[in-house]
């Protein structure tokens, strides 16, 4: 398989797109509600964490679905949403400090992956086991 043909499949392009969808309409939500003031503007952090997670976790799970090395692709898909995440901080914020919180990001974003990866491996075949056939327990004479 040539690189071209590698490029060309969809799974590689939808898993980040699902991944940067998320991330767009899970922080603008979170604007909204900080507008609102359902969201106080210390808890837009924790929003911003969680959105984090479920963009990892969604395009995670996208990425491992129907592939062999799951976490691979899982954690390949984290690393392209955790450069979107400081990619995003570095332009709306003019700098990108992990002594601030980013590291809380870029953890959430790594929980986020593990988790796409563990929940979309693959288990084994296993054999069936042979179990003893249950035997019927003898009927007891009616009393009259």
């Amino acid at each position: 398989m040539s690189l071209t043909e590698v490029l060309r499949t969809k799974r590689l392009w939808i898993a980040p797109a699902a991944s940067v969808v998320t991330l767009i309409l899970s922080c603008a939500l979170g604007a909204m509600l900080v507008l609102k003031g359902v969201i106080s503007e210390d808890g837009q952090f924790i929003w911003s964490c969680a959105c984090d997670l479920a963009a990892a976790l969604i395009g995670g799970l996208i990425a491992c679905k129907g592939q062999k090395g799951s976490m691979l692709f899982a954690l390949s898909n984290t690393g392209l949403v955790m450069i979107l995440v400081l990619l995003s901080a570095w332009i709306m914020c003019g700098g990108v400090s992990l002594s601030n919180g980013g590291w809380k990001l870029l953890l959430f974003t790594a929980i986020g992956g593990l988790i796409a990866g563990l929940l979309g491996a693959k288990r084994g075949k296993r054999g069936k086991t042979k179990r003893k056939p249950v035997s019927t327990p003898k009927r007891l004479p009616r009393r009259r």
